[in-house]
């Protein structure tokens, strides 16, 4: 019963110093430029970040940009917030949205 109980604990612990998936680069600066662009975090459904690598053989893990997705409630479509490789912010638009950037909400 020791050693059962001694095993199960052993995998929690292991299993919670584990993490899934890689990190998200650019998370942190993508909120900001939200918060500076006027998307409240409530409004936010979802963030997918993608990035852009360099092509050919030896520039393979050159990261080149990155471009936030994120779904905004209420709005159809996504905000894209494109990046630099640093994260800096470059411009922001609405793809197949009926929001815009000006309106901070839904389009006429």
């Amino acid at each position: 019963m020791i050693a059962r109980g001694f095993l199960l604990s052993s995998a929690l612990l292991i299993a919670g110093c584990i993490t899934l998936g890689p990190p998200r680069p650019c998370m942190p600066e993508t909120n900001q430029h939200l918060q500076s662009l006027g998307v409240p975090a409530e409004a936010v459904d979802s963030i997918s970040i993608r990035s852009s690598r360099a092509s050919g053989p030896q520039s393979s893990t050159r990261t080149l940009g990155h471009q936030a997705w994120v779904r905004i409630r209420n709005c159809s479509g996504r905000m894209v917030v494109v990046m630099n490789r640093h994260c800096d912010f470059e411009r922001a638009f609405f793809h197949q949205s009926d929001c815009t950037l000006n309106s901070g909400g839904r389009g006429a």
